[in-house]
């Protein structure tokens, strides 16, 4: 909250180089993906439970640490987002987390998923497809990989390629045939 510092903020790189805050009261972003009309999702580890989906507006501050939908660490806790309603609220909220990582919007034909968000998720040990409408969130569809995801991406041919987070490694191409809910 200290607005001095850019711990917590999500910043804008304009054409030109220069950085200014947009947006402020993030926990800890691990993916933002930009939807192809221009909305800008983030999604956020949360403390002990609370990871949190949120629509990022200019100006907004998402209320971290003043508010969460998660708790300390200690299990001591912290005020719910209703509780201070000049922060902006998550659309979506995990518990138990997913513990997201990197994420897309999916623009390709091979899957049925056009305009939808993909993300890797590393304790769910999954790839998580979330339906938005607007600013809402329509349907969450949860890929079980059985190992952590640490990134997604689209390849040219519209496959989903994913990381995963081992010792091993591993690149993974995804296509109809190989995914599976």
């Amino acid at each position: 909250q200290d607005p001095k510092s850019t711990l917590g903020k999500v910043m804008r790189i304009g054409a030109d180089g220069k950085a200014e805050i947009f947006s402020s009261g993030h926990r800890n972003v691990l993916a933002i993906a930009v939807q192809p009309a221009g909305n800008v999702w983030a999604l956020e580890m949360g403390p002990l439970n609370g990871d949190e989906l949120n629509l990022v507006e200019r100006g907004g501050n998402y209320g971290w640490p003043v508010v969460s939908e998660g708790m300390h660490y200690d299990k001591s806790p912290i005020p719910p987002h209703k509780t201070r309603p000049e922060f902006k609220a998550p659309i979506k909220v995990w518990t138990p987390v997913i513990s997201p990582s990197g994420a897309l919007f999916y623009t390709g034909s091979l899957f049925p998923w056009k305009g939808d968000l993909v993300a890797g998720g590393l304790s769910s040990q999954a790839i998580i497809r979330l339906t938005l409408d607007g600013r809402t969130m329509k349907s969450e569809e949860r890929l079980n990989m059985g190992r952590r995801m640490r990134d997604v991406a689209q390849a040219a041919d519209g496959a989903i390629l994913a990381v995963t987070d081992d010792k091993q490694g591993e690149l993974l191409r995804l296509t109809p045939a190989t995914a599976k809910t």
